[in-house]
């Protein structure tokens, strides 16, 4: 759809194989819009069909679409989902939506919003705004703040799934689109984030992984000093902190040597956790710093 990705025309058959159509079942881009309008997220919900899809104004401004459909074939433009956000961004990228907990929620990806002390600290942001359920007959959704998935460096494009038992799994891609990594000399780039369960607590999405990961522990360890220990490149840790009078501000190093390391703090005080990354080898997009800090 538009000039970067349209959704996919197929048939799909009993044996599991797919034929592609000859056409896309929504072509071209709606009055009132520019070509980029990409990223469709389909659902079902009783028998009809939906789909959102990011999308930009022609006066340069991001939105998301919402269509609908009874067969998957022909599909009608319902029109914007209608948010308090305003003009927020000049694109929205890999919306998803879904309901959980009988809650309303938009994953989407703004791209041009301006850093606002630790928030919106990377090229492109991704969050997700917490509501009521969407008004799919006219796109009306009441909703709290957006906030950000994830506060770290390379988080974006998440998409979410259910498990037949109902759980819904967030995978992000753990990379940011425009920028250069180190890693492209060697002819790759990016991976996956782990899975991560999605749960409600108040006004705010919670993110945990997938209780299935436990089954990849191997033996544990277990020490009570801050000598250096060594593990592997992948581990799961559990770390308690005894306070002391003379500091504030607790944390780890990881990966060290002796000219690197990638430094995790906790400020007491400010109650404020920071990541460090200044030391972490060659590190991308150093103009966007490379510190993330939150507060918890």
């Amino acid at each position: 759809m538009g000039a970067n990705t349209e959704p996919v025309s197929c048939n799909y058959e009993a044996d599991g194989s797919i034929e592609k159509l000859s056409s896309p079942v929504v072509e071209g881009s709606p009055p009132g819009y520019t070509e980029h309008v990409r990223d469709p997220k389909v659902w079902q919900k009783n028998d009809q069909y939906y789909f959102v899809i990011g999308a930009q104004r022609e006066d340069i401004t991001g939105c998301a679409l919402l269509y609908s459909s009874t067969d998957l074939l022909d599909w009608t433009l319902v029109g914007e989902i209608n948010t308090s956000l305003g003009k927020f961004g000049y694109m929205w990228e890999c919306p998803d939506y879904f309901e959980l907990d009988s809650h309303g929620v938009l994953l989407f990806c703004p791209q041009g919003l301006e850093a606002k002390g630790d928030a919106y600290r990377n090229i492109f942001q991704s969050g997700y705004i917490l509501g009521s359920k969407l008004n799919v007959s006219d796109g009306s959704m009441s909703h709290g703040p957006f906030r950000e998935l994830d506060h770290g460096f390379d988080f974006y494009a998440p998409q979410t799934t259910t498990r037949p038992d109902g759980r819904r799994i967030l995978i992000g891609w753990m990379g940011l689109p425009d920028r250069s990594v180190p890693t492209e000399r060697d002819e790759w780039a990016h991976c996956l984030t782990i899975p991560r369960e999605l749960t409600i607590s108040g006004d705010r999405l919670l993110q945990n992984p997938v209780a299935e990961l436990t089954t990849q522990r191997g033996a544990s360890t277990h020490f009570s000093d801050t000598t250096t220990r060594t593990f592997g490149h992948v581990y799961e840790a559990y770390v308690t902190f005894t306070p002391v009078e003379t500091s504030s501000t607790y944390g780890i190093n990881m990966r060290t040597s002796e000219s690197e390391q990638t430094v995790l703090t906790y400020d007491m005080e400010t109650k404020q956790l920071t990541l460090d990354r200044s030391l972490s080898g060659e590190v991308p997009a150093t103009s966007e710093g490379t510190t993330r800090t939150h507060p918890y």
